[in-house]
């Protein structure tokens, strides 16, 4: 139970508070975020296209999240781009579902 509370404790009290904004604050996690975000646009149609889109929005999303937590200290953009990163991994497991029992007979 330490442990977690440990945990909690760093990410949530004990986060350096943000004073002033940040000058250049898109650094390599913003721009792995956006070329996630361009990949995962190029899918395709299809099953496995919607697990090749969903699987990189929801990589550049988490990116993005971690991004406004850590550089910019950003509440709410963390906020939205996890909540967008939930639905895409519930869509991924969604289709993956689909394509399993698709690709296996009973």
């Amino acid at each position: 139970m330490e442990k977690n509370s440990s945990l909690w404790k760093s990410l949530v009290t004990e986060h350096p508070l943000c004073t002033t904004w940040k000058q250049e604050a898109e650094g390599a996690i913003y721009h792995l975020a956006s070329i996630l975000f361009v990949v995962g646009f190029m899918g395709g149609s299809g099953f496995f296209g919607l697990l090749y889109v969903f699987s990189l929005l929801g990589l550049g999303f988490l990116s993005s999240a971690v991004w406004a937590w850590v550089d910019i200290c950003a509440a709410d953009i963390f906020s939205w781009n996890f909540v967008l990163f939930v639905i895409c991994f519930m869509q991924f497991v969604h289709i993956a579902y689909q394509v399993h029992s698709i690709t296996f007979a009973r």
